[in-house]
């Protein structure tokens, strides 16, 4: 449980100094590029759900044709 710990502490500490050896300019433009990824990574899943229910939609509509009225 010890090395877990000891683990988790290094990484945290080397990540901490990583984050403060950068300029404010160099933080904020790091930021700007994480939510710019998030916002790509969010769109491609929500297109693919979109272009999977479309699918479904298809499926069901091949398999179950509605009869014009008149």
């Amino acid at each position: 449980m010890s090395d877990k710990s000891n683990l988790v502490t290094h990484y945290s500490s080397v990540f901490m100094g990583a984050i403060a050896s950068l300029s404010f300019s160099e933080f904020v433009s790091l930021c700007f590029l994480l939510i710019g990824l998030a916002t790509f990574i969010m769109n491609w899943y929500y297109k693919h759900q979109d272009h999977q229910l479309k699918i479904r939609k298809a499926v069901v509509l091949a398999h179950n044709p509605t009869k014009p009225s008149q």
